[in-house]
């Protein structure tokens, strides 16, 4: 049997504020990034992974402002991440804001 997982690709600010809204009725979400660290003070966020309950978001920092998940993030919703030091710092620049 073959489980095909629900996946999403977050492309405007339409969809990230929907994302958001399902991930603020939980108590917590997966969280993972993806950034390219090559020439450049700062990484390159290249990809932002969120799963949300039911399925998992790909967010492309590259196409939309990523300044709406400040209100994620500085909610009580809890992000579960792996080895995140540098997540986070990746997060906090281009987003202004922390997961807790």
């Amino acid at each position: 049997m073959t489980n095909v997982a629900n996946i999403k690709l977050i492309e405007n600010s339409s969809e990230l504020l929907s994302l958001i809204d399902q991930c603020l009725e939980l108590e917590a979400y997966a969280l993972d990034t993806e950034f390219h660290r090559e020439k450049s003070y700062y990484p390159k966020l290249a990809l932002i992974q969120i799963n949300y309950g039911t399925g998992v978001a790909l967010v492309d920092p590259t196409a939309i402002s990523l300044s709406p998940l400040q209100e994620l993030f500085n909610s009580q919703q809890i992000a579960v991440m792996h080895a995140c030091a540098q997540d986070l710092e990746v997060l906090q620049h281009y987003c202004n804001a922390r997961p807790k």
